[in-house]
């Protein structure tokens, strides 16, 4: 097995492709539909005609840009695999990171879509006025499972680190490894402060809904960084092996959970909110 990872890489690139340029983007517009469904088309009528334009014309647009970053993609492994060169005639590694950002841009174009929806949703919803009748931090909109998987992933990473520091291999960089865990802790949480003090989704008019949404997307943040710090012990020990198929299939694996991750949580919250959560005056 590890010697046809280190001697075939290239359905490891090939697969990276098809989940995060094809299997992603389908389940993007799979939640997209479910949250038009969900959000409006059985609860706001008049709004439906609308909003099946919006999600038809959503659908045409992130089938064509997937589709146009799909053959790009496929184009570059095809030649790679052609020619028996690295991607883009540079390094894997490196090639692997630029194809997930470039799955980044179906992601993005569903995220405009999401909030074209809300907009609209946002417009028939004018004439209703709501006020949260709960306090909230962000503690309460954490996940405890996600907190704890957060820690276990720390004590993985600094066990691997001090392991490694004791049975080194070339190119460890032995105790400066820490400096990895603290930026990784530095970037997550200032994020997850910055999705909290976010006020621009001011066409949600629901309190409730905001404070949803935003819980959602801290959590999705709080994932990946569970993630990022299982992902450290993973490629210490890949590296330590010194097979490079094999430091290329858990980079992959990575990147395309990381992709799906994005794809299936990016849905935004129910609007009818339930009884008890929230007030409602009409004009």
């Amino acid at each position: 097995m590890f010697i046809y990872l280190s001697e075939n890489p290239y359905w490891i690139m090939l697969a990276q492709v098809l989940v995060t340029l094809a299997l992603a983007p389908l389940l993007s517009l799979i939640r997209f539909r479910e949250s038009a469904a969900l959000n409006a088309l059985r609860d706001i009528p008049e709004a439906q005609p609308e909003l099946k334009k919006q999600i038809k014309s959503s659908s045409v647009i992130l089938s064509t840009v997937s589709a146009f970053c799909l053959a790009f993609a496929m184009g570059v492994v095809i030649v790679a695999m052609k020619n028996q060169t690295e991607l883009f005639n540079w390094d894997n590694q490196s090639g692997l990171m630029i194809l997930f950002f470039l799955a980044f841009i179906p992601i993005l174009s569903i995220a405009l879509k999401h909030k074209q929806l809300y907009s609209i949703i946002a417009r028939y919803q004018q004439n209703i006025r709501t006020a949260s009748l709960r306090p909230h931090s962000p503690i309460m909109l954490l996940s405890k499972p996600l907190l704890t998987l957060v820690a276990l992933g720390h004590i993985a990473a600094i066990g691997a680190i001090i392991y490694f520091a004791q049975v080194p291999f070339d190119g460890f960089a032995g105790y400066a490894n820490f400096w990895g865990i603290v930026l990784l802790d530095a970037v997550f949480i200032t994020s997850t402060i910055v999705i909290f003090r976010n006020n621009k989704m001011t066409n949600i008019k629901n309190p409730e809904h905001r404070y949803t949404l935003k819980g959602k997307m801290m959590n999705l943040n709080i994932l990946i960084w569970s993630f990022a710090l299982f992902n450290m012990p993973l490629s210490l020990w890949t590296s330590s092996m010194e097979i490079e198929g094999l430091k290329l299939f858990a980079q992959s694996a990575y990147l395309q959970l990381m992709i799906l991750l994005m794809a299936y949580f990016f849905a935004l919250p129910r609007l009818n909110a339930k009884h008890g959560l929230h007030s409602q005056n009409k004009d």
